[in-house]
C-alpha cells in the first residue's frame, strides 16, 4: 500500500529528510525481500552436498563389502548386500536430477554410471556363481570378465566427490551467498542514510555558516 501523504504533491507535506529517512527505510525492507529463498537455497544446497558425499561413501564401502562376501562364498548375504548399495546409488541419482538444471552435472554423471555398471556386474558375477551350482560354465566365466572390466574403470580415489562439491558449489551456493551479502550491502547503506546526520533545509539552523569570531 501506498503511504499516506506519498505523490505528487508530498513535498508540500514532508520535508526533504522526511522524504530521504522514508526512501531509505522502504530501501531497507526491499533489501530484505528475497533473503528467505536466498536462505533457503543455501540450506539446500549444502545439505544435498553433504547427502550425496554421504550416499557415494556408504555405497563404495557396501559394494566393496559385497564384494568381499561373493570372494567367502557368502553368496545370498552378497546378494543382499548389494541391494542395499544400488539402493544408495538410485537416491544419488534422485538428487543429481534434481540439480540438473542449476549445477553441472556431468562429472556426478559419470561417477554413478561407473558405480552402476560395475553394481549390475558384481551382481551378474554373483548370480553366475549360485547358477554354475559350482562347475566353470561360460556364463560364469564372462560374468568374471565383465566385473573386471568394470572394476577397472571405477575412480582410484574419492577426489571425484570433491569436484562434484565444487560443481554444486558454482550453482545455487554462490548464488545464494552473492545474494545475500548483495542484501547485506543494501540493509547497510540504507542503515547508515537512516542513522546519518539530517540533511539541512535551507533557511534552517545550521544551513548558513557560524559567524566569525572577533
Amino acid at each position: 500500500q501506498t503511504i499516506p501523504g506519498t505523490g505528487r504533491n508530498e513535498t508540500l507535506i514532508w520535508s526533504a529528510d522526511t522524504i530521504q529517512r522514508r526512501d531509505a527505510t522502504l530501501a531497507a525492507l526491499t533489501a530484505t525481500g528475497n533473503l528467505e529463498i536466498d536462505w533457503t537455497r543455501l540450506a539446500s544446497g549444502s545439505t544435498v552436498a553433504n547427502r550425496l558425499t554421504t550416499l557415494l561413501t556408504n555405497h563404495d564401502l557396501t559394494s566393496a563389502k559385497a564384494l568381499g562376501q561373493w570372494s567367502k562364498k557368502q553368496y545370498a548375504d552378497g546378494l543382499k548386500t548389494l541391494a542395499e548399495a544400488t539402493a544408495m546409488l538410485d537416491e544419488a541419482k534422485g538428487l543429481r536430477d534434481r540439480m540438473a538444471n542449476t549445477v553441472d552435472i556431468s562429472t556426478l554423471t559419470q561417477w554413478i554410471d561407473r558405480n552402476a555398471e560395475f553394481d549390475t556386474a558384481l551382481q551378474r558375477l554373483i548370480q553366475a556363481t549360485i547358477d554354475s551350482n559350482g562347475k566353470v560354465t561360460k556364463e560364469l566365466r564372462d560374468a568374471f570378465v565383465a566385473e573386471q572390466k568394470a572394476h577397472e574403470l571405477l575412480p582410484s580415489n574419492t577426489s571425484g566427490i570433491v569436484i562434484i562439491l565444487a560443481e554444486i558449489g558454482r550453482g545455487g551456493l554462490n548464488e545464494a551467498v552473492i545474494g545475500i551479502e548483495g542484501a547485506r550491502a543494501k540493509l547497510q547503506a540504507a542503515t547508515d542514510a537512516l542513522t546519518g546526520p539530517a540533511v539541512p533545509l535551507s533557511g534552517e539552523p545550521g544551513d548558513q555558516p557560524e559567524p566569525s569570531s572577533g
